[in-house]
């Protein structure tokens, strides 16, 4: 199976990752492939200059500093999108033998709308003022629209199919990939009946939450 794992700048994603990878879960980290591609790759930039002009390369990679508008950054990505999933295909050829799944780890997955191409979505959720909190602890400048291109947590944690709670007052994040694994492990064998349908896990206490001040607001909804 191919499970997409992502989350919002600062929610944590990586460390959850880091987790999947302890209990033997291939994760495959979609957002390093991304970059690479996208800053180094030479077959990047002579498709950056096919659609875009040279102007748009420097030397023979795509010049960064050019993809100034979301559009432009957009159209960008969208070129390396066939590279990105060929390289995600060969890493899932090559753990399903011995994993059950495989995780794609991608920070973009929602904005980017490839949640369509995986068996199940995890979001991993953290309220921005506990994210802004995190960027001071590492001593980073608050770019105040960093946080503007991203779908928010509780639209994030709308469409995804599990919900990992990563914040300070939340549910154990241990246990919580521990239970998702399991999850999996049982679909995994579950899907070999035809009648087998998808079902959607999420805590429901914890879905559909809001910050007023330094408290949460949280309120049960129905899936």
């Amino acid at each position: 199976m191919k499970i997409a794992l992502t989350g919002n700048r600062m929610a944590g994603k990586n460390s959850v990752c880091e987790l999947f990878k302890k209990i033997g879960v291939p994760v495959f980290d979609a957002d390093a492939v991304l970059k690479y591609l996208l800053n180094y790759h030479k077959g990047t930039g002579e498709a950056v200059e096919k659609c875009f002009g040279k102007s748009y390369v420097l030397g023979s990679y795509a010049n960064p500093i050019a993809f100034d508008t979301d559009e432009k950054l957009d159209r960008l990505i969208n070129i390396v999108d066939f590279p990105l999933f060929n390289a995600y295909k060969k890493f899932h050829e090559k753990y399903r033998k011995r994993s059950q799944y495989t995780v794609f780890n991608c920070g973009c997955l929602f904005e980017k709308k490839w949640e369509d191409r995986f068996d199940y979505t995890i979001n991993v959720s953290c309220p921005s003022k506990e994210r802004e909190y995190r960027y001071e602890m590492l001593n980073i400048d608050l770019n105040p629209g960093v946080f503007k291109d991203e779908i928010s947590d509780v639209g994030k944690n709308k469409k995804a199919d599990y919900v990992i709670f990563n914040q300070e007052k939340g549910p154990d994040v241990k246990n919580k990939v521990i239970q998702i694994d399991s999850e999996m492990s049982e679909i995994y064998f579950l899907r070999r009946d035809k009648n087998f349908k998808k079902r959607k896990n999420i805590d429901l206490q914890y879905q559909d939450q809001e910050l007023i001040g330094d408290s949460i607001d949280v309120r049960t909804i129905t899936t």
